[in-house]
């Protein structure tokens, strides 16, 4: 399948998921994970419309597929928050156990605070290389609130001086 066909099918999916057509939804995302079965973000989807499907009717895998396919997105993309926020969710809302779902709302905040702190500090540097001073400490006055104690932003807080 080539990427505009892709593209047209992953926004079927989630046209389908808002329309609550959840069996339509899956059996649309299976045929994608056919065709690219390493997807995260395929892979987190599939769990979540599982999670909506009606038992009684559906015809596709049963409630306990969610974590399965839940874990391996997060083994495929260890980095990546999407898995992390599903298992906390799963774990909270269908397990009741919101003790393994604040492991999992833990690594998924941790890994959140990383990129933005990487985003924060790219920007600044952008701001430097194109000498908007006053943008950079903007984004920088910002990157304090969240990370004051940082040790990366106060070398680039520095430099600013």
């Amino acid at each position: 399948m080539d990427v505009k066909k892709f593209k047209v099918a992953l926004d079927r999916v989630n046209e389908l998921h808002k329309q609550r057509e959840y069996d339509s939804a899956i059996k649309l995302v299976q045929e994608l994970i056919a065709c690219s079965p390493y997807s995260v973000d395929l892979l987190v989807k599939y769990a979540k419309l599982i999670q909506l499907l009606d038992k009684d009717s559906s015809e596709f895998s049963p409630l306990e597929a969610a974590p399965r396919i839940l874990k391996l997105a997060h083994l495929i993309s260890p980095d990546s928050i999407k898995p992390c926020i599903e298992l906390g969710y799963f774990e909270y809302a269908v397990n009741d156990s919101p003790f393994q779902a604040m492991q999992y709302f833990q690594m998924a905040q941790e890994k959140a605070e990383s990129s933005l702190k990487e985003v924060l500090i790219g920007q600044i540097k952008c701001y430097i290389d194109i000498n908007n001073i006053s943008q950079a400490s903007e984004v920088l006055e910002r990157a304090k609130l969240f990370f004051p104690d940082d040790i990366d932003i106060k070398m680039i807080e520095a430099e600013l001086e």
